[in-house]
């Protein structure tokens, strides 16, 4: 099905990109939603809703070589799942409530916004604390219960760390805008 949507991508150097893209991290992409889902019809319409949005919002990977867009690649298919998780489970209330609502549509227009550079470079001007919290969560993937133990915390303190980092983050980012 996502070659058939990369087919009609009328642009041939964007649909070159989007092929590139698919054939380099496709299966990055899909093991990182299955991840998060554990159920492998569920990835696979992740990796399709990321792909949706990368082709959206092609112009952000159209610069530079394959390897420097690979983390915005891999947060699109994260945000994908986490969507398609929370319809699943249908949570119609999120326990942070006010900065959960923030973070999450601030998030989205940052994304679909900036590049990975501006990324990094927002990413930098956190606390040390935050941005370990923030690379080993989102970079390498792991959970608040191993951030916890690597850096000798409760995982309750680390989820409460990296909600703080991302309202610094989407604020800094926001900046920018």
């Amino acid at each position: 099905m996502i070659l058939a949507i990369i087919a009609a991508i009328s642009d041939e150097q964007e649909r070159l990109r989007v092929t590139e893209i698919y054939e380099k991290y496709g299966e990055n992409m899909y093991a990182k939603a299955y991840s998060i889902l554990r159920h492998g019809h569920d990835a696979e319409d992740a990796v399709m809703c990321a792909f949706e949005r990368i082709i959206v919002h092609i112009d952000k990977f159209m610069p530079g070589d394959i390897d420097s867009v690979a983390g915005l690649v891999m947060i699109y298919t994260k945000c994908a799942a986490i969507d398609i998780y929370r319809k699943k489970k249908n949570h119609s209330a999120e326990p942070l409530g006010e900065v959960s609502d923030i973070t999450q549509d601030t998030a989205d227009e940052v994304i679909a916004a900036q590049t990975s550079a501006d990324i990094a470079n927002a990413i930098d001007r956190l606390t040390e604390m935050q941005k370990t919290a923030v690379i080993l969560k989102y970079y390498y993937g792991y959970s608040s219960e191993e951030i916890a133990s690597l850096i000798g915390s409760t995982s309750e303190a680390v989820r409460t760390l990296l909600v703080r980092a991302r309202c610094r983050l989407a604020k800094i980012l926001k900046e920018k805008l």
